[in-house]
């Protein structure tokens, strides 16, 4: 009888007790929700979105500039649109009409990406007002502007030699001109004669957010930008990354800096207020920055806004070699410069990471008016 007595004490301070958590909770529905969350899943993480280069591109356009925004289509290589401006809108009709725009990344996750849509260039861009080139405005899917490949280009004129590029994607030489880049894509090719972007004299080049220049094979100057004198290149933000110049006995693998050969005081001006230069290569020097001579200014502003120059190995130094983050030259004379000027010795500590020799001007009075901290 008292053994009865104790158990009937206890269920009910086992029910008095669950009657006070209840209260805190859902009434009635907490012992539900206590077993669902007993057996609940750990929630699925979604993949990081995948490389906008790795997939396959859900719409092609091409423009020239003879092309014509309004009689072609632009989907096909013989008629090709005038403008950038005219066949970013025709990517965004098509993505928000329900075209093939996504990709299942995983099947666990059920997580969907954009696919990228491909603007191909036919010959160079020639920006003749002040303007901004934005991927991401108005919505829509990744854009890549490339060039026409050489497969591509064996299709059209059934050509089996090699294809050699030699035109930028851009070229800025129009006098009072600015163009801005933002969340967009260079792509550049594995043959070619030609940086991705040419500024020249009067032109006015911006890199901001989301814009990238990648993959082209320069076999002349400058591998993603090349500066001419009198040119101006602000980077603001963005990345210049696995591009490659192999011109002897010059280099920029990243961005060179260059002057007006027949004025030497014209400058070409690179100013790097922020964004990311890494793993590109040149086969003499200046693996991230080449600057010609005292005729060429560089100017990096300081960290942590001034952007990230990935510092480079030198040859015997250890170090990080290996790491695809860096840029790095090969030539035997001037190995793994980062920063790099004609006839400078001169070596500092920057945002660069280690010790790279630096550009023009070192003047002889051991100032350095070009290098801001």
């Amino acid at each position: 009888m008292k053994q009865n007595n104790f158990r009937g004490i206890a269920v009910a301070v086992v029910v008095f007790a669950l009657g006070i958590i209840a209260v805190g909770f859902t009434g009635c529905d907490f012992l539900e929700d206590f077993v669902k969350m007993q057996v609940a899943e750990e929630p699925v993480q979604p993949d990081p979105q995948p490389d906008p280069l790795t997939l396959e591109a859900f719409m092609t356009l091409y423009i020239k500039s003879d092309g014509n925004d309004d009689t072609n289509t632009g989907e096909t290589s013989d008629a090709p649109l005038a403008t950038v401006a005219k066949a970013l809108e025709k990517v965004r009709e098509r993505y928000d009409n329900g075209g093939e725009w996504g990709v299942t990344v995983t099947e666990k996750a059920k997580t969907r990406y954009p696919l990228p849509a491909e603007i191909v260039v036919l010959d160079t861009i020639l920006p003749s007002v002040t303007g901004t080139i934005d991927g991401a405005e108005g919505g829509g899917p990744p854009i890549i502007l490339r060039y026409l490949s050489k497969a591509e280009q064996d299709v059209m004129d059934g050509a089996g030699t090699p294809i050699t590029k030699t035109y930028p994607l851009v070229t800025m030489k129009t006098t009072d001109v600015e163009l801005t880049l933002k969340n967009i894509i260079f792509k550049g090719v594995s043959n070619n004669i030609a940086p991705l972007i040419k500024v020249e004299s009067g032109g006015e080049l911006i890199m901001g957010n989301g814009a990238c220049l990648t993959g082209n094979y320069n076999r002349a100057y400058g591998g993603g930008v090349l500066v001419k004198g009198g040119g101006t290149f602000i980077m603001n933000d963005g990345i210049i990354s696995d591009n490659e110049s192999f011109q002897g006995n010059g280099g920029g693998g990243g961005v060179y800096v260059d002057r007006d050969v027949d004025n030497d005081p014209i400058n070409g001006t690179f100013t790097m207020n922020g964004g990311t230069i890494s793993g590109n290569i040149a086969t003499d020097r200046g693996g991230g920055v080449y600057v010609l001579d005292e005729y060429s200014k560089f100017t990096k502003t300081g960290s942590p806004t001034g952007g990230t120059i990935f510092g480079a190995t030198k040859e015997g130094d250890g170090g990080n070699e290996g790491d695809s983050d860096k840029n790095t030259a090969e030539a035997f004379f001037y190995p793994g410069h980062a920063v790099n000027a004609a006839d400078t010795d001169g070596e500092r500590n920057t945002t660069a990471g280690p010790t790279v020799e630096l550009h023009w001007p070192l003047l002889k009075d051991s100032t350095d008016d070009n290098w801001e901290e």
